[in-house]
């Protein structure tokens, strides 16, 4: 990465070494600084040990007001890309039949304030496309919420080469453009079935009170103090009165989910009924293609949840930062950061940084396993 990171040069015409400033904001979020202040102090206080952590010999450590110039002109994609070429996590690495999520996450951090004092509705937005198997991301990418839609933000991600892979959506995602491009392509799609299209929700409820379910599963977790039942159905709706605009989206299943929540100290009951369609036709015989989907859609449940990962070891909704390019920058070391230590096989990532920060040689280990010269 130092050597495919430009410098950048301050008004006064002194060059700071990108790789080394980005590198110092990366150890430092490792170690749990979250604000940008903190975070230069880090830089300025650990300033030996950077240089020789990376093996860049910077001059002098950059001011708060040089630290967020240099991440408000950081080319985030490139920086991305670098990333992904680190952990070998590229598109196009990822086989046909590994599932990833594409799931979008507001940051919060980048609410900005009107006149009246009121924080805006919407801010950047980061769409992170995540394997199903080890949380890793392998795309992500950015939208402002305020001015833009995650269904394009998306579209661009298929157009990368994710079309062509097994992905699962939200319910915001279901459209006959976003299903289409994923057939089209060759790839596998389950999404939720959204409730304002009403002629598809009719076509679905329809098949399931007539159509007999080809697969059923159920199963029990107790866990966040309830128990919580699971009962998932699989119907063949291949050949279904759709509207001609799903035509090209090759529907060929549906997955239909109940939930029942039981509260273990209060008793409280809640229930939940999903609809979700795919374009992967069942295994009639083994029942295999039926649990891989039904497994499929609860791995997205859980791809969803872990974007608490981000507020609670990096407070990225709570640590407010300017909306633009030095939000989405900070959004990408972050992603960095995490997988760098997941990379580390940790159970839990809160107690790896709480090593790295009190072990010394914990730290050096981790640091060289990245690349870094220590």
């Amino acid at each position: 990465m130092q050597t495919e990171l430009k410098g950048h040069r301050d008004p006064r015409g002194r060059v700071h070494n990108l790789s080394f400033v980005l590198s110092g904001v990366l150890i430092a979020i490792l170690l749990g600084r979250n604000r940008l202040s903190s975070i230069q102090r880090f830089i300025a206080n650990r300033f030996e040990d950077l240089r020789a952590w990376t093996g860049c010999q910077a001059e002098k450590a950059v001011s708060d007001a040089q630290l967020r110039r240099i991440l408000r002109g950081v080319d985030w994609e490139k920086y991305n890309e670098l990333n992904a070429a680190h952990f070998n996590l590229k598109i196009e690495q990822v086989l046909p039949e590994e599932w990833v999520a594409l799931d979008g996450k507001e940051l919060r951090g980048s609410l900005e304030r009107d006149e009246s004092g009121d924080k805006a509705k919407r801010g950047e937005v980061v769409v992170n496309a995540v394997k199903h198997k080890d949380s890793r991301v392998v795309g992500p990418t950015y939208y402002r919420g305020d001015k833009e839609s995650e269904k394009i933000a998306v579209r661009e991600l298929l157009h990368k080469g994710l079309s062509e892979k097994s992905i699962t959506l939200d319910a915001p995602h279901c459209g006959p453009e976003t299903t289409a491009m994923i057939e089209q392509g060759g790839g596998r799609y389950i999404v939720q079935a959204k409730a304002n299209q009403a002629e598809l929700m009719e076509e679905l409820h329809l098949s399931t009170g007539f159509l007999p379910a080809l697969h059923r599963f159920s199963e029990v977790d107790k866990a966040h103090g309830r128990i919580e039942t699971r009962k998932a159905e699989l119907f063949d709706i291949q050949g279904g009165d759709f509207e001609q605009r799903w035509q090209s989206s090759g529907i060929r299943a549906l997955i239909k989910v109940q939930r029942h929540f039981i509260g273990v100290k209060t008793g409280k009951e809640q229930h939940q009924t999903s609809l979700y369609i795919s374009n992967q036709a069942d295994d009639k015989h083994s029942g295999s293609t039926a649990e891989e989907l039904f497994h499929a859609v609860r791995k997205h449940w859980a791809i969803e949840a872990d974007n608490h990962v981000r507020d609670v070891l990096f407070l990225e909704d709570s640590t407010p930062t300017p909306k633009g390019n030095l939000s989405r920058s900070l959004a990408a070391i972050r992603t960095f950061a995490i997988q760098a230590l997941r990379q580390t096989g940790a159970k839990s990532l809160k107690a790896k940084m709480e090593q790295l920060l009190d072990c010394p040689q914990k730290l050096a280990e981790t640091l060289v396993a990245m690349g870094f010269s220590t």
